[in-house]
């Protein structure tokens, strides 16, 4: 009896062990890495690379560092993101190698700080943004974090109608977007996003197309404008952009 006793005792500490295991890995940090080229969506032409390295715990993001390359490899510039609590979805920084061109978004006192500057010579201006109830305002790829999450948790697919609103720190602005749920195959949701004004539409045509994997929540692939310039200088109008993980 006493070795059956002794065998039960040694079975339960292996399930409370194994639990504790589980438990650990669970709440665990993990990085999740990918990559992707962006290219002229008809031609093909290569304008930049990027890098991401995200660290989430518990399945929220905590922090992430994207790095752009020109096509042959050299950094151009880098995005960090460090977000202070789990619906922060604003907080990032991204500094310009070339240029020193830096812009952002810090939270002070829960309320989005937007600065930027054109040189790293230049005087960092800096502006309070106070964010209205509806719709949501994200900043920088807080944009795909937010939606990333409404996806996983089924609340936005085919159907699913959508605003966000979205600062541009290097203009002290912000657009309102509209985001429809267009078709899915498979487990690839198409959603499109434009702006939310008819006269912006119409001005200055922005429209993205972005292809989610509905269960694991990743951006699989982007059709629309981008802030890095090309090895011109200049801001390609559209890129496309396939991300490989």
């Amino acid at each position: 009896m006493k070795w059956f006793a002794n065998v039960g005792c040694i079975v339960a500490l292996q399930l409370v062990l194994g639990l504790q295991s589980a438990s650990a890995e669970l709440n665990a940090s993990r990085t999740l890495e990918y990559t992707a080229i962006a290219t002229h969506p008809k031609t093909g032409h290569i304008f930049y690379i990027e890098e991401h390295v995200d660290r989430l715990s518990q399945g929220n993001p905590v922090a992430a560092v994207t790095r752009y390359y020109s096509p042959d490899k050299v950094l151009w510039g880098r995005l960090e993101m460090n977000f202070q609590t789990v619906t922060d979805r604003y907080s990032y920084d991204y500094v310009d190698r070339r240029t020193g061109e830096q812009h952002g978004v810090r939270l002070v006192d829960g309320r989005p700080l937007m600065y930027r500057r054109d040189t790293q010579k230049d005087t960092l201006e800096e502006k309070i943004y106070r964010p209205p109830t509806a719709p949501i305002t994200v900043a920088g790829q807080g944009f795909h974090w937010y939606l990333r999450g409404i996806i996983k948790s089924g609340a936005f697919k085919v159907g699913t109608k959508k605003k966000i609103r979205l600062l541009i720190p290097g203009r002290f602005d912000y657009f309102t977007f509209r985001l429809e749920g267009q078709a899915e195959e498979g487990d690839r949701l198409f959603i499109k996003v434009d702006l939310n004004s008819a006269i912006l539409r119409f001005f200055a045509g922005v429209q993205m197309k972005l292809v989610y994997d509905k269960k694991s929540g990743r951006l699989l692939e982007y059709v629309g404008p981008t802030h890095i310039a090309d090895a011109n200088g200049d801001k390609p109008d559209l890129v496309r952009m396939i991300y490989r993980y």
